[in-house]
C-alpha cells in the first residue's frame, strides 16, 4: 500500500549520495511499487508521532486496513494505533509469516 507521499519519501531517500544507486534502479522499483502496489487514500492520524516522517506509512496502514506494517523504526509508532495494524520489525515480519 501506498499513497503519493511515501513514493516521494522513497525517491528522495533513495536518491541520497551515501547510497550511489543508480536512477534507472530507482525509478524501476517505484514503477513496481505503484504497478503492484494499492493506492490508498489516508485518513490523518488523530495523534502525532515523535517523527512526522512516519505518520504517512501509519496512515497508510491503518486506512488500507493493512494486516501488519513492517518498519526498522517501531519505536517510533505509539501502542494505540499499533491496536489497529500489526507493526513489526522485518525480522520478526519473516519470522511470523515465512
Amino acid at each position: 500500500m501506498y499513497d503519493a507521499r511515501i513514493v516521494s519519501e522513497y525517491e528522495e531517500v533513495l536518491s541520497r549520495s551515501k547510497f550511489s544507486f543508480d536512477k534507472a534502479h530507482i525509478d524501476n522499483l517505484i514503477e513496481f511499487i505503484t504497478h503492484f502496489g494499492i493506492p490508498v487514500s489516508a485518513t490523518p492520524l488523530s495523534i502525532h508521532l515523535s517523527d512526522m516522517d512516519d505518520e504517512p506509512f501509519l496512515e497508510v496502514a491503518i486506512s488500507g486496513k493493512a494486516e501488519c506494517l513492517i518498519t526498522g523504526n517501531a519505536a517510533h509508532y505509539p501502542m494505540r494505533p499499533k491496536r489497529k495494524v500489526r507493526v513489526l520489525a522485518p525480522r520478526q515480519f519473516l519470522n511470523r509469516y515465512f
